[in-house]
């Protein structure tokens, strides 16, 4: 009760018998589950606490003054001056003791929705503007926007980030968030990237399970008037069932029945040039089959593993994912085990023949499937592990089952692309197994812009800088080149010094995949001049699903490397620039970029002072 000192934070880590709160334990590997904890805030809030020596209303009182956020505060005593909201029962009784507190980032902030707007605001600047805003580095702001599910995804309709959930809607990218307090509900959502960047709504009411409905009301309502693109306004309800539902579960299932499952999934293109009917589709028992369920398919559909259509392949056709393929393709460094598809075919039917393509996939195939099949109300294994070469096909023929299977579970491990799937309970002639004899086309025309240099050129470019001018010396027209590259198996390593624009995927260094542990791949580069550098910049912006995991940089300096920048996570980065600011790096000639464990980069650029 708030009438009641706040115990220090400390108290709660070993359990606090007074308020019933038990010791914090670690329930499952951290980064391995989606699970909601309490703890876990609890956990954050000590750590800064010990870190910074001070409390932590101190602390977030300082960063809050930078980011311009008024009427907002971690401090929860009453304070002379300051009105706050009484909670209330959905039987209109108050919450006894007007309002409780909670530890500060265990749902313990107090504040108006336009101070919540406010930090959104900033965040979303900031994830946008490589020099951040206000008090958030461009850095943080990726870091806390980038999504992962681990299970996130069914339960609330959402991806997770840093302290806060991700919602698609189309090309749209929202920022979300629900709160539950006694008498209290709450729920912001900001679209920080696409068409209707900068729109948002942030509902804060005291009511329970009422308020739920009601915020899930305004939600509607704002989407429907600003017309935001990516959301079915058919799709909205207006109740949704609380059964079997824990007390902490009510607020993420009803915003995701009511609201959340109006918004659209980001999807590759479909395919609308169709190959030719394959001649073994009217056998074929995956045909026609509706998917029920997919953890990724960001580069291409899953539905076109079903197709009863030949493949297709343009090696000039790209999207906003990236190269269009006609198959199942997923994004790389896949965090998980697998990926996965379920379907449900058409007709249920025992199998006995399977068929794996991989037709136009090579350096990026799936290397292993595995199949389960729903059969009597369980998964069980119709085809155990199997390797796959790429722009091959493989044909097994399984022992006799007349087990009829309705639903198919496909695993592919750990990532990759993998073109058509063949069931078969019988078959007039039996495929054999083995690469495909057609080449993968190339492209016939460059899909980025040249950039011719001379001596002469070179000259006159070096002739126009100023003493004191910020200049990249890594770009080709001052007379930068790159040395080698390990890997340039989907785009030249050349068009990374390219004092260009990139244009699309092609336009850049970008390397096969690999599943090997500690695998890196790299491309040399000598800089136009030796020089003191003070900012090297990486820029990934048509690498939406296949930037590297991890970066390291290294510098010759006085003919030996030295590492610039240590083993850094940029996955957060893809379709972005990420910037590394340098001390005193001594005179470096060269520089090499290692991609941890592969993966696209557009460009590199390397900034130094110029002196005369």
């Amino acid at each position: 009760p708030a009438d009641r000192a706040m115990p220090p934070i400390e108290d709660f880590l070993n359990g606090n018998k007074e308020y019933n709160y038990p010791p914090v334990e670690v329930i499952n590997k951290p980064g391995t589950v989606f699970k909601y904890s309490g703890a876990g805030f609890i956990v954050l809030e000590h750590v800064l606490e010990a870190l910074e020596h001070g409390p932590i209303n101190d602390l977030t009182n300082t960063f809050l003054i930078k980011l311009g956020v008024k009427n907002f505060t971690f401090l929860q005593e009453t304070m002379p001056g300051h009105q706050f909201a009484h909670g209330y029962r959905d039987d209109g009784t108050e919450v006894e003791g007007t309002r409780l507190m909670f530890p500060a980032f265990a749902a313990g902030a107090l504040g108006t929705a336009g101070s919540i707007a406010q930090f959104l605001s900033v965040l979303e600047h900031a994830y946008h503007d490589l020099a951040g805003h206000r008090g958030v580095s461009h850095d943080t702001a990726r870091a806390m926007l980038h999504g992962s599910d681990l299970g996130c995804r069914e339960f609330m309709g959402c991806t997770m980030g840093l302290g806060v959930f991700i919602l698609e809607a189309g090309d749209n990218r929202f920022a979300v968030h629900q709160g539950a307090n006694d008498g209290f509900r709450c729920v912001y959502l900001h679209c920080y990237a696409g068409p209707d960047r900068g729109f948002g709504v942030t509902v804060l009411c005291n009511a329970e399970l009422e308020g739920v409905v009601f915020n899930a009301e305004v939600l509607q309502a704002a989407l429907k008037h600003a017309r935001v693109q990516g959301v079915d306004a058919t799709q909205f309800k207006t109740n949704f069932s609380t059964k079997n539902l824990k007390q902490e579960e009510i607020v993420n299932v009803g915003y995701r029945d009511l609201v959340f499952k109006a918004f659209e999934r980001t999807r590759p293109e479909e395919i609308v040039v169709k190959g030719p009917l394959s001649p073994l589709s009217q056998y074929n028992l995956a045909v026609g089959g509706r998917v029920l369920s997919v953890t990724n398919d960001l580069f291409a559909r899953a539905e076109n593993l079903l197709s009863p259509y030949g493949p297709v392949f343009d090696p000039e056709l790209f999207g906003k994912q990236g190269k269009i393929m006609d198959s199942w393709e997923t994004v790389r460094h896949n965090p998980l085990p697998h990926d996965e598809m379920i379907f449900e075919m058409k007709s249920p039917s025992a199998i006995r023949f399977v068929t794996l393509s991989t037709k136009y996939h090579h350096g990026n195939h799936a290397p292993i499937v595995r199949l389960e099949g729903m059969t009597g109300g369980e998964w069980v294994e119709i085809l155990p592990k199997t390797n796959l070469e790429g722009h091959a096909i493989k044909v097994l023929e399984r022992e006799k089952d007349d087990r009829v299977y309705s639903q198919i579970k496909v695993q592919i491990i750990p990532d990759g692309g993998f073109t058509r799937l063949g069931l078969f309970a019988e078959l007039p002639t039996l495929p054999k197994s083995g690469v495909f004899s057609d080449e993968i086309p190339k492209t016939k025309k460059p899909l980025s812009l040249p950039f011719k240099t001379s001596a002469e050129s070179i000259q006159c470019e070096l002739a126009r800088l100023k003493a004191g001018e910020e200049v990249n010396v890594a770009s080709l027209a001052l007379g930068a080149k790159v040395l080698k590259a390990s890997n340039e198996h989907y785009g030249p390593a050349a068009q990374v010094i390219s004092p260009y624009r990139p244009l699309n995927m092609f336009d850049g260094l970008e390397s096969a995949r690999s599943r090997i542990p500690g695998h890196f791949e790299e491309v040399t580069v000598a800089l136009a001049r030796p020089s003191v550098l003070h900012r090297i910049e990486l820029d990934f912006t048509y690498f939406v699903n296949n930037n590297p995991r991890e970066v390291t940089i290294l510098g010759r300096i006085n003919g030996a490397w030295k590492e610039l920048v240590a083993k850094t996570y940029v996955k957060s980065f893809a379709g972005d620039r990420k910037a590394f600011s340098l001390i005193e790096t001594g005179v470096v000639s060269e520089l090499r970029v290692q991609t941890h464990p592969c993966g696209g980069l557009n460009r590199l650029k390397a900034f130094t002072l110029w002196t005369v």
